[in-house]
Parts: structure tokens; sequence; C-alpha cells
């Protein structure tokens, strides 16, 4: 059981630290020789690195080379969104901000709140992650030129951003195949690929985002895959008032494909189909049913996955 609780505000340059209850801090730099620093000055606060819980924020992915040497050192590692620990710090009423105090309200808030600690992904989920990641990239990067080549008169300037969309989609296709190669070399993720694309409306690209950015698929109950997406409606009720439900955080790519997806199930999956004109002849808005279909998906896809099940139209709707 953890009873040393450490913050780590995250820069490109260096490290603060605090340490509570023993209330120490300390500054190293973000580099190799700064990390083990950073371990041996963390090591005499308990006699088991299990003891020492340590909070970050996610960073972009500055945080990941120490969590991950924190992990392998053995104390208990926890990356968090920005937000929790913004609003933990304004209801303490600590508004000034700088990375010292970020430091202090990290390590306050592991102290103060209860965390489940999930280990962090292995380098297979991390390294295929990065790819996603770049090829999301490249597509807005694409839709960028794309937008610019329509509001481009001069000839020159034309041939310049048409060779550069052909590049970005040979860097695509590079990417796709690379995907491709990894999901097909990894038994598990060859399996539950094939499951998702058995289901009508998910392609490659929203069964590799599944298997990339939830690998959690199949392994939770419906009510947890939902919140960790941002799939599930939330109450906001108050009194007598019955407030409108909203969707709000969880996972933006997994949430993105899966809106995607939805469109796509609308036209050619009879469940889906079904689900999104009963909810339009009941007064729903279009965006709202297209967001109920994603859900009814996601709750399809997690039941598929924990069954290793393929697309059966009468027994997933008897069942999700």
């Amino acid at each position: 059981m953890s009873n040393i609780f450490v913050g780590i505000d995250v820069s490109q340059a260096h490290l603060d630290v605090c340490v509570l209850p023993a209330d120490q801090a300390s500054q190293v730099d973000n580099n190799p020789t700064g990390h083990r620093q950073l371990i041996d000055f963390l090591r005499p606060f308990a006699a088991l690195p299990t003891e020492i819980r340590v909070v970050l924020e996610s960073t972009g992915g500055l945080e990941m080379p120490i969590a991950i040497l924190l992990e392998a050192a053995g104390f208990e590692v926890a990356i968090i969104k920005p937000e929790r620990a913004r609003y933990f710090a304004k209801a303490a009423g600590q508004l000034a901000k700088t990375d010292t105090i970020d430091a202090r309200v990290l390590a306050e808030f592991a102290q103060a709140v209860k965390l489940t600690i999930h280990p962090l992904p292995p380098e297979d989920l991390r390294h295929f992650r990065d790819l996603l990641d770049r090829r999301a990239q490249l597509v807005d990067m694409r839709t960028m030129e794309k937008n610019r080549l329509g509001t481009t008169a001069l000839d020159k300037a034309r041939r310049s951003i048409e060779k550069h969309i052909d590049w970005i989609n040979r860097e695509i296709r590079t990417l796709q195949d690379e995907l491709d190669h990894r999901v097909a070399e990894n038994p598990k993720w060859k399996e539950i690929d094939k499951v998702l694309q058995s289901i009508p409306g998910f392609g490659p690209q929203t069964a590799r985002t599944l298997i990339g950015q939830l690998p959690e698929l199949g392994q939770v109950d419906r009510k947890v895959i939902g919140h960790l997406v941002g799939l599930a409606p939330l109450a906001n009720d108050s009194g007598a008032t019955d407030g409108p439900r909203h969707i709000v955080g969880g996972r933006k790519q997994v949430r993105n494909a899966l809106y995607m997806a939805a469109i796509a199930a609308i036209r050619w999956n009879p469940l889906c189909k079904a689900l999104y004109a009963r909810l339009r002849q009941q007064g729903k808005k279009a965006k709202v049913a297209v967001i109920a279909v994603a859900h009814k998906l996601l709750t399809i896809a997690n039941a598929m996955v924990r069954d290793n099940q393929m697309w059966r139209h009468s027994t997933v709707a008897n069942h999700t």
C-alpha cells in the first residue's frame, strides 16, 4: 500500500518533483542522467518502491520516458489528464500556476484521490499508437493541403501542393502497410481485427484504432467501455429538473473512429439502420442518433471481442 506520494511536473528541459508527506522538492534535468538522479532521490523515502505512488500529467508523450523508467524501478505510476489536476487545484483554492506548484498539486492529488493503477502500455502497443498518431497527422495535413489547392490560382503553387499531396499519400500507404504487418504478426491483434472487421460498418482503420487506443475492449463490461470512450450519456439532473444527457471526456480518437463507422453502419448494418430510424422518428436530432449508433457499435464490438465471435446479426442483436 502506498504511503509516499510524488507529483512530477514534466517540461521539455526539467522534471519538477514534490514528495509528500515528507514535503520535499527537487528538480532534475529531463534527460537520462536526470532520470537516474530522480530514481535515486525517490528510493530512500520508502522501504519498498511499491510504497511510493507517482502521478504525472499527460503532456503529449513527454512524460512517457520517465514514467516507463519509474514503473520498471517498481514504483506505482499513474498518468492523469491535465484537466483533472487543474480542477483539483481550483477546488483546493490553488489558482497560481508554476512548475513547482504543479508538482505539489500532483502530489496532493495522489494523496487525496483514490486511483486505480494500471500498467503502462507495453512497447509494441506504444509503437502501434505512434504509427496510428502519425497516420492521423498525415491525414489532417492532406486535408489542409487539399483545401489550399481549392483556393490557389497560381500554377506553380498548385503544382507544389499537388506534389506534397502525392508525397503524403505515399507516406500514408507506407504507414498502413506497417500497421497491417504489425497486426498480422501479433496473434491476439490479428484475431481481434478479424472479429471487428466482420461488423458491417467497420473497416480496417476503425479496427486498427480500437486495437491501438482501446486495449480494454472485451476485458470490461459495457458500462465501463462506454465511459472509457466517452460515448455513455451522463446524467445532468438537479432537483426536479431532468437535464439533457451529454457525452463528455473519453478517448477522442476512438470516439471519432466510431462516429464515422456509425455513419457507414446506418447505411449497411441492419441493426444500426433500424436504431437510427427509430430514434429519428422519436424526434432525436441526427447527430444524437448517430452518437447512439456509435455507442451501440461499441457495445457490440466489446461483446464480440469478449466472446471471440464473428458478426451474426440475430445473436448480436439479442445479447447487446
